[in-house]
């Protein structure tokens, strides 16, 4: 039973404390037992997705219907370019050598996500009058497990 929005009470919804985005970070292991921590990280962006079923018919009543299918997880960071971090030496590695890597998402409440990707893309950006940049995008290649 669902109560209307005139019988809510203060009390009956959670207000959280929202986080900083600083408070999210990713953490890159070799895949021999190292890891690192992206250096000089600004963006964070942990990306979860579902394929869907079509399952509309004719007694759908003309609305568009679905079931959650296929899911996927990937993961995007931006951080300034550092050459000598190990985070940059992993990441480079796992292009160059077409290694999958193994990614760990941590939220600012203790809770972390992790699994097995491959790297999807690397770039690398010099503007004129600004930081040189490396983004990265890890595509999870199985299940993303929170702990």
């Amino acid at each position: 039973n669902i109560p209307s929005c005139t019988t809510l009470r203060s009390s009956d919804l959670y207000m959280g404390t929202p986080k900083a985005g600083s408070d999210i970070y990713l953490v890159i292991h070799d895949g021999v037992g190292a890891a690192s921590t992206v250096a000089c990280s600004r963006t964070v962006s942990l990306n979860l997705s579902a394929d869907e079923i079509d399952t509309t018919n004719r007694e759908s009543n003309k609305w568009h219907e679905s079931l959650p299918s296929v899911r996927n997880w990937g993961v995007d960071c931006e951080s300034l370019l550092v050459e000598d971090h190990a985070s940059y030496a992993y990441l480079r590695n796992a292009y160059l050598t077409r290694t999958r890597l193994h990614a760990a998402v941590y939220m600012p409440s203790g809770v972390y996500y992790h699994g097995y990707g491959i790297l999807s893309s690397l770039s690398i950006s010099g503007p004129q009058d600004d930081a040189v940049t490396i983004s990265a995008s890890i595509k999870g290649m199985e299940a993303l497990v929170r702990v």
